[in-house]
Parts: structure tokens; sequence; C-alpha cells
């Protein structure tokens, strides 16, 4: 977990209207198996003010992304309204885009596949847009490495 004052953006889905905003009290985790959390404070105006410019009522359902020299990029959604913590100012609250994928359909039911990690991954990732759009234009993995089997069972 990563602390401490930093600088994110905040975007329309899709990345459009991005808008950088420097929030106290960053808290940034990484998950494997279920959402990573970002937390921010910023004043209460500049969080209206954002939205405002972006075309929103709230920041809720925003994209955020911060980005660490140390350990890479974190991008997610924020999923609540950010809530009053006092002396005018609000937190920001967003979850990994993970949660872009939950209760989503993939167009075919998978048997058995063999690939690289990051080649099944994407396969996944760009028949669950199908379903729904996820806004999600651009995808990068590593697909070399050894191959693995897996048998998608519409879990997480």
């Amino acid at each position: 977990m990563a602390k401490g004052d930093s600088t994110i953006i905040l975007a329309n889905p899709g990345w459009h209207k991005k808008q950088t905003v420097t929030v106290a009290d960053l808290a940034v985790s990484f998950e494997v198996s279920k959402p990573g959390l970002l937390s921010g404070k910023l004043p209460w105006k500049t969080a209206q003010t954002l939205a405002a410019k972006m075309g929103r009522t709230s920041l809720m359902g925003a994209w955020v992304r911060w980005y660490s020299p140390q350990i890479g990029i974190w991008g997610g959604i924020v999923k609540r309204a950010p809530s009053d913590v006092g002396e005018g100012l609000v937190e920001i609250s967003a979850d990994t885009f993970h949660v872009l994928f939950k209760g989503v359909l993939t167009r075919r039911t998978y048997l058995t596949s063999t690939g690289s990690p990051g080649a099944l991954a994407i396969n996944v990732i760009t028949d669950s847009a199908t379903d729904r759009q996820i806004w999600i234009d651009s995808i990068a993995a590593d697909d070399t490495g050894p191959a693995m089997s897996i048998e998608w069972r519409g879990d997480d």
C-alpha cells in the first residue's frame, strides 16, 4: 500500500475530459483476487469544480489514474459518492477496473484453453466487451512466458 500526497487523474469513462488534481492522504492498494482500492482527500469545492469541468454532477463513476515510479500505474473507477470528512474536505474512494467485469457475460462458453496468461486474459477481456460496453479500447498484456491451461467458469 502506498500512502501520502499525490497527483491523480480523473476522467470520464474512456479517458475523456481528463482533469489532474493533487489529493491528500492518498492510500492505494493493489490486490490479486479482489479489487484494489484508492482513497484520497480533496477540498469539497475542488471536487465540485472538477465534476463540473467533466460535465458531471458528481465524481462518482469517474475513472481514476495514479502513477508511481516504484510500483507502476493504478487505474480504477470511483464507485461511491465522495464523502464529507470535515473541515471542507471530501474523500474520494475508487476500486480497480476489476469491478467493470462483475456480472459481464462472454459471448461463448469456453472450453479448456491453453496459452500464455496474458493472451488468455486479453481474449476474455475482449469477449466481455461484447456483452455491454466496458470502455476499454486498448489492452496490453505480456503474452510471452510459459503456457498454462484454464477453464473459464463464469466467476470473477
